[in-house]
């Protein structure tokens, strides 16, 4: 019996002066299983930031708008969705092509391939610039009320995980951008990139710990005042627990699993997981009645595209039936005795029509 092997059999590729190489059917089911993960991935990805961010629009109330929170948590997500785009565009260019992939013969890339690529590492450092403006924004919110010293305290520890968290970013921003130009292997660069996820999921996990501890703290007295509903604490409490735990496992994941850029989750999951935390917070305020939150912060602009939708519609409706009425209904008879009967005119009820 032939010891032949079809799955693991060798092909031959030739380069464009003439060299022959082998790669197997392994390489080549590796490479496209790569193509395929990687772009689910970040298509999941690109919906849920496009989701969200349509969603931040629509629910979030006017005077919230004008925050400086709003502004970076909507940047974020405009970036992010940017960022997936160039990452994607990387998949459908000639840098991804079979023989470009395998030889690393990129004649063939166009210029516009370099770009996205390198608007891609672009996007990626203003996005962690963004994400770590609007945790540090919120980690002075949180900490307004504490000593000043103590507060003095969080603020400078703070601006050093953020600046140590950045610098790191944007070296390997630099460095992978000139690799790319240079067509050279970002290989030897390989440790600064998990350093930067490691020092990415720190920084996280430093002030969701400061958001948790605030949080428990004064969910924890307002229990012994007797407060026990479910308010905007809890709502945060929950979310800071999640932006704490998930981007930690990706990093674990990122050395313990063989899947492609799963590093790219952690971004995409706190960019979501901030203006998602904010949204629930405000639909959670105890004592606030609908109409006063409309009075207060102005009404959201789902609200008042559903309101004018809607009102339009009854208008229209109020207007086919007064032309089928006035086209179709028999002239009023007089002596009706009482309105009661007077609601009946060609079986329609007129009353009907005011609700």
């Amino acid at each position: 019996m032939s010891s032949f092997n079809p799955y693991q059999q060798n092909i031959t590729i030739t380069t464009s002066d003439g060299t022959p190489f082998n790669i197997t059917m392994t390489d080549l089911d590796g490479y496209v299983q790569e193509g395929i993960t990687t772009c689910v991935d970040y298509g999941a990805q690109l919906g849920a930031s496009v989701v969200t961010f349509v969603m931040l629009l629509l629910l979030t109330r006017p005077q919230k708008r004008r925050s400086a929170v709003f502004g970076l948590n909507l940047a974020a997500l405009c970036l992010n969705i940017a960022r997936l785009v160039c990452e994607i565009l990387f998949f459908t260019g000639a840098f991804f092509e079979t023989y470009a992939y395998f030889s690393g013969d990129y004649a063939r890339v166009k210029p516009s391939n370099y770009a996205s690529s390198i608007l891609a590492m672009v996007f990626l450092a203003l996005l962690e610039i963004c994400i770590q403006c609007s945790l540090i924004l919120q980690t002075l919110a949180i900490c307004a009320n504490l000593p000043t010293l103590q507060k003095h305290l969080f603020l400078g520890f703070s601006t050093v995980v953020v600046a140590v968290t950045t610098g790191f970013r944007l070296a390997e921003m630099a460095l992978n951008a000139k690799c790319t130009i240079t067509d050279l292997p970002f290989t030897q660069f390989i440790w600064l990139e998990k350093a930067n996820t490691i020092l990415m999921a720190i920084s996280i996990c430093f002030f969701s710990t400061i958001f948790m501890y605030k949080l428990a703290f004064s969910i924890y007295r307002r229990r012994q005042l007797g407060i026990r509903q479910f308010g905007p604490m809890q709502a945060l409490f929950i979310m800071s627990c999640q932006t704490m735990i998930v981007p930690a496992i990706f990093a674990i994941l990122q050395f313990a699993s063989d899947v492609p850029e799963i590093n790219s989750n952690i971004f995409t999951f706190v960019v979501i997981s901030l203006p998602v935390t904010s949204l629930w917070a405000s639909a959670t305020l105890p004592g606030h009645s609908k109409s006063s939150l409309d009075s207060e912060s102005g009404k959201p602009l789902w609200n008042m595209l559903s309101s004018s939708s809607s009102s339009g519609s009854s208008e229209t409706l109020s207007r086919s039936h007064h032309h089928s009425l006035g086209s179709t209904a028999s002239p009023p008879r007089a002596g009706y005795q009482d309105l009661e009967r007077g609601k009946y005119t060609v079986g329609i009820r007129r009353d009907s029509l005011l609700q």
